[in-house]
């Protein structure tokens, strides 16, 4: 536990930020800069860099999630004295929470709630709603009267579709809100001017995907509408709009395309210049600071994004740099892990007391080693020592009068620097050959993986007897450190 509490102690990084790569790289640049951000996770794609402050998906769902809660929580105060105004109350503000509808889903959700409110402020308010004053947050003026506003809201999202006993019960509400739709239908349509819209880019109004290309306007039911462009699966922006009877609305923005790609090019030509407006409102939403990082053939670039900057971040020097003397590094690995160890010998050397079976010839084991690592260029020399513990009950070796079952195996080898062959002495009596393998995870963690044989021998009981050992196999992984 100890070494475990250690290696995450020096792996552990000082700062934790988010990497997005603008260009196709290699996994050996990925780590570089992973490591020098203090990485937590993989990288995150250009497009969750551009649109963070618009697409949110999870906090979409939620504010969902919180409507169809809350409105399963109101529904039994509809038989309560004076509960529709727990219920219009209740419900205000997770209807106002909502921003965007992605798709007719969202937008029954929504709807189912709307209609619900409205009834609560129809039948508690009933022909006093254009005059009571506690009904002034959930009315609209109008020229034909006083109009329940979330009723308004519902029309403006379905407006032909007509209510059922399942969404409204009562059917003098039914009834009412089939006059104001009614009334609706007759009015004036509002209009939405959409902005001009990239190639890939879809409008989509109340959770519908709308054609922008067969007329410059898109006329609407008055009412709440919730807008946003879809590129891909992200949120590029987004509108929430209140329209009256013939009133329109003008929707502004542009995509960004052209500053963002002058910006990456400042970027790769070294010349770092200070984010967009979009792209520092995306850096504040991914937590104030992320690392944007390119490559070009052997050119590796990266810089610390923040909302008012762009800085060039030092990276680590490539391994087989680390070391003062050039192209050679000297480093301490230690490693803790499980696997296996087998052999024929836990059966015969006490074959009188072991059972003959499976379990006795194959163990499970923990596993560590520590060693020392010479990089020379792209070759690694490697020294050291791993400890095999097997757990089995007649899982140690008997050797002379004693059984060892702690197995230590010092060895020495030699190979690149993800793998080296290695040979050695697995104690007591077994030479040993087979190889390491580290793969680099995050700073100075990595996992490894050690396998190998140990050879058969002979050697002479203090009896006079001699005793010729079985081969030994052994396979172990887990997580190391180097330091």
């Amino acid at each position: 536990m100890r070494l475990i509490a250690l290696m995450v102690a020096l792996a552990a990084p000082a700062h934790a930020t988010e990497v997005v790569w603008l260009t196709v790289h290699d996994p050996s640049a990925e780590l570089r800069v992973g490591s020098a951000a203090g990485a937590e996770g993989p990288p995150l794609a250009v497009d969750d860099l551009r649109y963070a402050a618009t697409h949110d998906p999870e906090a979409d769902e939620q504010a969902l999630e919180a409507l169809d809660a809350v409105l399963a929580e109101v529904r039994p105060f509809e038989s309560r004295l004076d509960g529709e105004l727990i219920i219009m109350r209740e419900l205000e503000a997770p209807i106002s929470a909502v921003r965007v509808l992605r798709d007719e889903s969202d937008r029954e959700r929504l709807f189912r709630a709307l209609v619900y409110q409205g009834f609560a402020v129809n039948r508690f308010f009933d022909v006093e709603l254009g005059e009571a004053p506690k009904a002034a947050p959930y009315r609209l003026d109008a020229e034909s009267g006083a109009q329940v506003r979330p009723w308004v809201e519902a029309l403006a999202l379905e407006p032909e579709r007509k209510l059922t006993p399942y969404e409204v019960a009562e059917a003098p509400a039914r009834i009412a809100y089939s006059e104001l739709q009614a009334v609706q239908a007759a009015a004036l349509p509002a209009l939405i001017v959409p902005p001009e819209l990239p190639e890939d880019a879809v409008l989509v109004v109340d959770g519908r995907a709308v054609d922008t290309t067969a007329s410059p306007t898109l006329r609407v039911v008055p009412g709440r509408h919730l807008v946003h462009v879809r590129r891909g699966e992200y949120v590029a922006t987004r509108w929430d709009v209140r329209l009256g009877p013939a009133e329109s609305a003008d929707l502004e923005w542009v995509s960004g395309d052209v500053a963002f790609a002058a910006w990456q090019a400042n970027l790769a030509a070294g010349k770092p210049t200070p984010p967009t407006p979009e792209l520092a409102a995306s850096v504040e939403a991914l937590g104030g600071s992320v690392v944007v990082a390119l490559q070009h053939g052997d050119r590796l670039l990266a810089y610390t994004l923040t909302p008012e900057a762009t800085l060039p971040l030092e990276l680590p020097r490539p391994q087989a740099a680390r070391d003062d003397a050039p192209g050679r590094a000297v480093q301490a690995e230690l490693s803790l892990g499980s696997g296996w160890v087998g052999s024929h010998d836990f059966y015969y050397q006490d074959y009188t007391a072991a059972p003959n079976s499976g379990a006795t010839v194959n163990a499970a084991s923990l596993g560590t080693s520590a060693a020392l690592s010479l990089d020379t260029g792209p070759v690694r020399f490697v020294a050291g020592v791993d400890l095999l513990l097997p757990l089995g009950e007649h899982h140690a070796a008997r050797y002379r009068d004693r059984f060892l079952r702690l197995r230590p195996t010092p060895f020495a080898g030699v190979g690149l620097a993800p793998i080296q062959v290695v040979a050695g002495y697995a104690f007591p009596y077994h030479p040993w050959v087979g190889g390491r393998l580290a793969f680099p995870l995050t700073g100075a963690l990595e996992l490894r993986a050690v396998g190998g044989g140990g050879i058969p021998a002979a050697y002479r009981r203090e009896d006079g007897t001699t005793y010729r050992t079985r081969p030994l196999g052994s396979a172990w992984a887990g997580v190391g450190v180097r330091l």
